[in-house]
């Protein structure tokens, strides 16, 4: 489980711009190096400095420990006890440096963080303050945190670095007004910052082995058509009738999986051509003067048919590689009933009836790449 420890207090200040430096001043985040009054009069432009100290007594030595910064504004560069581990450029968004090497030792550390909000050419927003309709502040304007990962975590979105990935990264592939399908793909590393693929992982004291394809990417195709028809009557002696047929599609079924999350190479699994008919019969009307009597017939038939194609690009969904497995099979229902409701009295009647039916499963098969099995 993730912990995190809140950087918020105990911070000290000073800016180094100024001739002579600043005292160092006890501040609270967020924090600004300077305030304008109400006509942004007072904007002022340098360097300046945090620091405050860092102290895991009792460090894991299967734990990753970071240092979160919500945002600085708009260089900044990191340091413990005097030297440098890490820069960010950019005031906008959230970084995280790594100082699991400089905590495990378990003595306190000197954590000081130079920013310099000065105009930089090659750092956002890129322009002159003098030629922007707005300013930007400077400082810690958000939260700061230290992070302490467990063995195996989900990523930090921002800090992970990956394009287009890094935490829990969704997707919306395709939205109707009657479906939608969404990708998700969550980024997981180690305590050494390497992504997890396969091997043991144990929490909560339990031990689950992930296969190289347990992390592997898939996704799946889906195209259904439904077919229904239907005819209802009524005779002149009184009698109802309705009839009644389906045919359900699978008009295209794909499913596509990646052998390890990094591979190109995959399996594509197709159902095309599955689905189902039904056809159902049915009459009722009166006999005589106090009995109603119900007839009908119904059928259906169930078809099966997936085939198992190993490819060079699983994305693609191209079946270009050896068969790896294929399973089909039928089934079948057909089934008459007769019913008869005998009012006897005005307050009771009598229901008789029966149904024949049969049922069966036929051109089953199973195979794999050397054949059918059965």
């Amino acid at each position: 489980m993730l912990h995190v420890q809140k950087l918020d207090r105990d911070w000290e200040f000073r800016r180094r711009g100024d001739a002579p430096r600043t005292a160092w001043v006890t501040v609270e985040l967020p924090h600004s190096p300077f305030y304008t009054d109400r006509d942004g009069h007072g904007h002022w432009q340098g360097e300046c400095e945090y620091r405050r100290t860092l102290h895991v007594p009792d460090p894991r030595p299967d734990v990753r420990y970071a240092l979160y910064v919500g945002a600085a504004m708009h260089t900044v560069r990191v340091m413990i006890d005097d030297t440098e581990i890490g820069r960010h450029e950019g005031g906008y968004l959230p970084f995280e440096i790594d100082l699991s090497d400089h905590l495990r030792t378990g003595q306190p550390r000197r954590l000081t963080l130079a920013l310099d909000n000065r105009d930089a050419a090659d750092v956002p927003p890129g322009k002159p303050l003098r030629e922007l309709d707005f300013c930007w502040f400077g400082g810690l304007y958000r939260d700061v945190e230290l992070r302490a990962y467990p063995p195996v975590h989900i990523t930090e979105p921002v800090a992970a670095g990956e394009v287009a990935g890094g935490g829990v990264f969704v997707r919306t592939l395709d939205a109707t007004e009657a479906v939608a399908r969404i990708g998700v793909r969550v980024h997981v590393r180690n305590a050494a910052g390497e992504p997890v693929n396969t091997g043991s992982i144990s929490a909560d004291g339990q031990v689950w082995t992930l296969p190289p394809s347990g992390l592997a990417p898939s996704s799946a195709t889906d195209t259904h058509m439904l077919y229904c028809i239907e005819f209802n009557g009524r005779l002149d002696n009184g009698w109802r009738w309705t009839a009644v047929a389906s045919h359900y599609d699978f008009l295209r079924s794909q499913s596509r999986n990646a052998l390890a999350p990094t591979a190109a190479a995959g399996t594509v699994a197709d159902k095309g051509g599955s689905g189902w008919d039904t056809f159902d019969l049915r009459s009722s009307g009166p006999v005589g003067d106090r009995h109603m009597l119900y007839a009908g017939a119904h059928g259906d038939r169930y078809l099966l048919d997936s085939r198992v194609h190993n490819t060079r690009q699983w994305r693609s969904a191209a079946t270009d590689g050896a068969l790896v497995s294929a399973f089909a099979g039928r089934t079948q229902t057909r089934a008459i009933y007769l019913q008869d409701v005998w009012s006897f009295a005005p307050a009771w009647a009598l229901t008789l009836g029966g149904r024949l039916e049969q049922w069966r499963a036929y051109g089953g098969k199973l195979g794999d790449a050397n054949g059918s099995l059965r």
